[in-house]
């Protein structure tokens, strides 16, 4: 009985050293690099700012700190540590595409701010780009639920991928000669098509 009492007054301890953590993360860290992004002359920390991938990504700490010490907290045996480790996790899964999203942002914002860039589909880029990264995301989290590799749920999606690829053939033909129409800046204002 006293076991029991000292596991969940660890696990107690945790989640609120992993709180403490996200609490001190959030009034230290964060405004640190405010004061640093609003004293430097680039724009782009700015624009991390403004995108919230900063402020996203003080969420990984909590995570990690779980990640490290659940394993000194609960027998790696016992479902309790199993279904507290995959929750941990997915969690981190998910805040990871978040920042990733939130970076792809901030990346079109300061391309396109640039003169020169203008006429390029960054936005298309970085939708495609964002896709990718949700289907990696959800492979990865359905993995975790599952318990099996994330290589087992590709090679299942390889068929998948031919069928989609024979539908939206046009589709993606049209996007990419897009993309290197205006990455190669082969039409201007002004020629004759």
């Amino acid at each position: 009985m006293r076991d029991i009492f000292g596991i969940y007054r660890g696990l107690a301890v945790l989640i609120a050293l992993s709180a403490l953590a996200l609490i001190v993360a959030r009034h230290l860290l964060f405004p640190f690099f405010k004061k640093i992004a609003q004293k430097s002359k680039n724009k782009f920390d700015d624009l991390l700012l403004k995108y919230r991938t900063v402020e996203r990504a003080v969420h990984l700490v909590p995570a990690i700190i779980f990640y490290v010490l659940l394993p000194h907290v609960l027998p790696k045996e016992s479902i309790l540590f199993q279904l507290l480790f995959t929750f941990n996790n997915i969690y981190f899964i998910v805040i990871s595409f978040l920042i990733f999203d939130s970076f792809l942002h901030a990346c079109a914002s300061h391309i396109l701010s640039k003169s020169h860039k203008q006429g390029l589909p960054i936005q298309g880029v970085r939708q495609a780009l964002f896709l990718v990264g949700l289907l990696f995301c959800t492979i990865l989290v359905i993995s975790q639920l599952t318990g099996k590799s994330p290589v087992i749920l590709l090679s299942g999606l390889g068929a998948l991928a031919t069928v989609f690829m024979l539908i939206f053939r046009d589709s993606i033909l049209g996007f990419t000669a897009g993309v290197q129409i205006a990455s190669l800046d082969l039409v201007r204002t002004g020629d004759w098509i």
